[in-house]
């Protein structure tokens, strides 16, 4: 009997191993879109709701550059750790209720180590719960366009009601980029220290895939492999959103394909001329090498212009009306406008032109540009930079900016600034 037991319960276990359902795999979505345009450059599934994971912290990190905008927080603010954050699962920072940690640092948590504990450090800082934060969220998203999506938490960590789109979700990466470049280097960081640790990116596309500089992964078992990407080649931007990876390895890959397939194939639209923009150029000095993109089908080169490039000066318009700026372009023209220093061209280019827009009656002869700073043994610095205006017109913009809650201080030519 103990035998013919056996035989029934082996078999029983095989029935039921045959006849369980397996569980199901992640389904596969992505889509290619040119930044400036947003027009569609390839898609699959890519109105369908996912599991954003990870990808989740965007949106956090979105509502949170808006408080550091508006002044409600700032980047050396210490914010206090409750129950709620330090109980929090991986991956995290290992917070201990009643510590604080300061907003930068929770900003570099999620950006690079995906601390799920410092997410809801900051949701609270914001709204005071997690709950309401997840609401302001879900708003938000509608906003910006972002039909299919509904936060519930600031992290990502598995909730059946938390999901969006591939589209919705290259959607919040292109907001990103445009509504915030001064803060947009966070996604671009490679690693950070903090509490006697330093941490890596999960992001390898940021050093394995030339062009990459940003944005952010996202896993959870319900969702596979996330990852929304942003890259520069030839002075194009193209945003890319990969969901339901079955592994990070694969998905990277699959990510690398589908940009090489619109950078290779010339899909992405070249970069248009904008009335509201002022052209970008490049402008050397003695301290200065000034940088171009050098279009590559492998990775972006910032190589040195061989000649250099000097601003043609003429008066401002007659009839311009803008009276925020009364200094005028004559006498000294030594000054330069630095609004930030970061460790890659297309942040500095992006956040120079955004200072130039938002600055009441700056006169068109001046120049927006990028400069590069060497350093030995390390990655050169790209500062972003309003050259050829006098000193009285710099401290005037620079006060404009501060307001606006923008870095910014005037810099004289024979001192460039670090």
């Amino acid at each position: 009997m103990p035998v013919l037991r056996s035989i029934a319960l082996s078999i029983l276990a095989i029935v039921l191993t045959i006849g369980a359902p397996r569980a199901a795999e992640p389904a596969y979505s992505s889509i290619v879109i040119e930044a400036e345009s947003g027009q569609v450059l390839s898609a699959t599934n890519e109105n369908e709701t996912r599991y954003p994971a990870s990808l989740t912290k965007m949106m956090t990190l979105y509502l949170v550059f808006e408080s550091l905008r508006a002044g409600r927080l700032t980047l050396d603010q210490t914010l206090p750790v409750s129950s709620h954050a330090a109980s929090r699962p991986p991956s995290r920072l290992g917070l201990k209720p009643g510590q604080r940690l300061r907003v930068k640092d929770a900003i570099l948590a999620l950006t690079v180590k995906s601390a799920n504990d410092a997410a809801v450090v900051l949701a609270e800082a914001v709204a005071g719960t997690e709950t309401a934060f997840a609401r302001k969220m879900t708003a938000k998203a509608r906003e910006l366009g972002m039909s299919r999506t509904v936060f519930r938490n600031a992290s990502g960590l598995p909730d059946h009601g938390q999901v969006s789109t591939a589209r919705d979700m290259a959607r919040l990466s292109q907001a990103l980029i445009a509504d915030f470049p001064d803060r947009y280097h966070f996604f671009s960081a490679r690693s950070f220290s903090w509490g006697g640790r330093t941490y890596r990116t999960h992001n390898h596309l940021l050093n394995d895939y030339g062009g990459v500089d940003g944005i952010k992964t996202g896993y959870i078992r319900a969702s596979g492999f996330n990852v929304a990407t942003s890259a520069m080649r030839g002075g194009r931007r193209l945003i890319a959103v990969v969901m339901g990876g079955k592994t990070a390895a694969s998905r990277d890959r699959q990510m690398a394909h589908l940009l090489d397939t619109a950078f290779d194939r010339g899909i992405a639209v070249a970069s248009r001329t904008r009335p509201d923009r002022r052209p970008v150029l490049p402008v050397a000095s003695a301290a200065d090498t000034p940088w171009r993109y050098a279009a590559s089908s492998t990775s972006t080169d910032h190589a040195a212009v061989a000649t250099r490039s000097t601003p043609v000066l003429t008066p401002a318009s007659a009839g311009s009306t803008a009276t925020a700026m009364p200094a005028a372009l004559g006498g000294d023209r030594s000054w330069a406008i630095q609004v930030g220093v970061f460790s890659n061209p297309s942040s500095a280019e992006s956040v120079a032109r955004k200072a130039a827009m938002l600055l009441d009656g700056l006169p068109e002869a001046v120049t927006v540009g990028v400069t590069t700073k060497a350093r030995p043994g390390a990655g050169p610095l790209y500062r972003a930079r309003i050259m050829g205006v006098s000193r009285e017109l710099a401290l005037d913009a620079c006060k404009q900016l501060v307001r606006r809650q923008m870095e910014c201080w005037p810099v004289a030519a024979a001192e460039p600034a670090a």
